[in-house]
């Protein structure tokens, strides 16, 4: 029997969007009874979750003679029909549940709206955008950007920032658009008599200044910002400084540039990249600060888990994390200038009390506003009024 909603997903990795929706997936079995099945287009860490929730398919979970044909088709130049056999493969996959009333893209990325291509075109479509401009135009061609805009009767946007690209960049009437800011769980506050262990632990001095980020190692997250921030921050603060970035590559060509900045900053030693963690908050706890470097982000959940945790976030002025920054969260830095970003950074490392202030902001807007208990029944309401139009 096909499920009233279906939800695609781009993968099950600890990445925003997939751990997004683990946490309304959660809330929606607890709370509701609403049937639903899950698309993914890859595996991950997160899999087991979805599938204790509801029925999972993972498209591309294992090689069959028709991806091993569309593969060798694509690697010889023939993309167009490697292009047609994968949507064939993905409606094949997807037969028993196309004729679900209500689809919920949950990122727009090549994969899922291949997917999205195969479903009914009877069905009411959600997309819940968690990307912004620069995501929008380099990661997906012409013609994926017209299917989203075209196919999409409902856009999520998950940050006002999102919502005024889509409308203003691609000319989305507003009121096919609805603003639901990510929502993460909380993270608790360390105890002071408990952060000395916690860092060591983790390879983390018990005295130093810790200033954290977190993401992908790609150019729009700002890792080698981040690497330069460490260059300008480092010799400003006067006292032992370590930053760490959790997620991404920690080895291969999506470090090694940023090894070698590092290096050449003289900062090799104080800069650590620790890769993707079971647990990321266990490293935002530990933080004085954020420092969210990102070029673009929508609403990133790495920086609410930490503020969630009492940290302050520096942030520059180009995403939607200014939404909740300026609330009294930290401070907002012009992009693209590393030296003001390293000079609101020390300043925090040089005024503890003004830190644990901002600290404490944070920590509040976040459970007042930003957690799934608080986001996740007015986005279901959401949903529930899409199934009965």
């Amino acid at each position: 029997m096909t499920p009233p909603v279906l939800f695609l997903g781009h993968g099950a990795d600890r990445s925003g969007p997939p751990v997004f929706l683990a946490n309304f997936q959660r809330w929606l079995s607890t709370h509701t009874d609403l049937e639903f099945a899950t698309v993914l287009t890859r595996g991950g860490p997160l899999l087991a979750d979805f599938r204790s929730w509801g029925p999972v398919r993972v498209l591309d979970s294992r090689w069959t003679p028709a991806r091993i044909v569309q593969q060798g088709l694509a690697r010889t130049g023939r993309q167009t029909s490697a292009t047609r056999l994968r949507v064939a493969r993905d409606r094949l996959h997807l037969r028993a549940w196309r004729d679900a009333r209500l689809v919920y893209l949950n990122t727009a990325s090549p994969a899922t709206l291949r997917a999205l291509g195969a479903v009914s075109a009877s069905a009411f479509v959600i997309s819940h955008v968690h990307e912004l401009e620069v995501a929008l135009r380099y990661q997906l061609d012409p013609r994926e950007r017209a299917l989203l805009l075209s196919r999409t009767d409902l856009f999520v946007a998950a940050s006002h920032a999102v919502a005024d690209n889509l409308a203003d960049r691609h000319g989305i009437e507003r009121d096919r658009i609805v603003v639901h800011h990510e929502f993460i769980e909380p993270v608790r506050p360390i105890a002071e008599d408990d952060r000395a262990a916690a860092r060591r632990r983790l390879g983390l001095s018990p005295d130093a200044f810790v200033v954290g980020g977190s993401g992908r190692t790609e150019w729009r997250k700002g890792p080698d910002l981040f690497v330069h921030l460490a260059g300008a921050l480092v010799p400003a603060v006067g006292r032992p400084t370590e930053l760490c970035w959790v997620g991404g590559a920690t080895a291969g060509p999506e470090w090694w540039p940023l090894d070698h900045e590092a290096h050449h900053l003289g900062v090799a030693d104080a800069v650590r990249f620790v890769g993707e963690q079971a647990i990321p908050a266990d490293w935002f706890r530990v933080l004085d600060v954020f420092a969210l470097t990102s070029r673009e982000d929508a609403f990133p959940l790495a920086a609410l888990e930490a503020a969630s945790a009492g940290v302050p976030i520096v942030t520059f002025d180009t995403g939607g994390m200014v939404e909740l920054v300026r609330g009294g969260a930290g401070t907002v830095v012009p992009y693209p200038r590393i030296g003001a970003f390293a000079e609101a950074v020390a300043a925090l490392a040089a005024d503890e009390p003004l830190r644990r202030r901002l600290g404490a902001t944070a920590a509040e807007l976040v459970r007042s506003r930003h957690l799934t208990k608080i986001g996740a029944p007015p986005l279901y309401a959401t949903l529930s009024r899409a199934l009965d139009r």
